[in-house]
């Protein structure tokens, strides 16, 4: 069984990530600046990243994104999916990144002071 991940935007900027359990696969693809660039597979936290370079920098919001994390359908469990929209202005600048945390797990002694808890 596998999961999967998506970041995107509204103004058509993405990102997606498939994981497989077990023996872990990653597939990334992304359209614009922000990709996602680490997963857990334990499904802690996933990290995004801008990877436009210094030159060529472009400063980017993630307020409205919307991280999503499905799981597909088993024999013995339904589709389940997730979903969260960053709604402060977080600002990511060229080359930086940002780890979004899942819910119940903001007292990870890993959290730092710029990632975002889901609530």
């Amino acid at each position: 069984s596998g999961q999967s991940f998506e970041a995107s935007s509204s103004i058509g900027e993405s990102g997606t990530t498939s994981i497989t359990t077990g023996r872990v696969t990653m597939q990334r693809s992304s359209k614009g600046v922000i990709s996602i660039a680490e997963v857990d597979n334990t499904g802690r936290y996933v990290t995004l990243d801008n990877t436009s370079t210094t030159r060529m920098k472009r400063l980017q919001n993630l307020k409205g994104w919307k991280i999503k994390r499905e799981f597909p359908r088993t024999s013995s469990l339904p589709e389940i999916s997730f979903e969260y929209i960053i709604n402060r202005d977080t600002n990511l600048d060229a080359q930086q990144n940002i780890r979004i945390w899942a819910k119940n797990f903001e007292k990870d002694t890993e959290i730092k002071g710029d990632d975002i808890v889901s609530s």
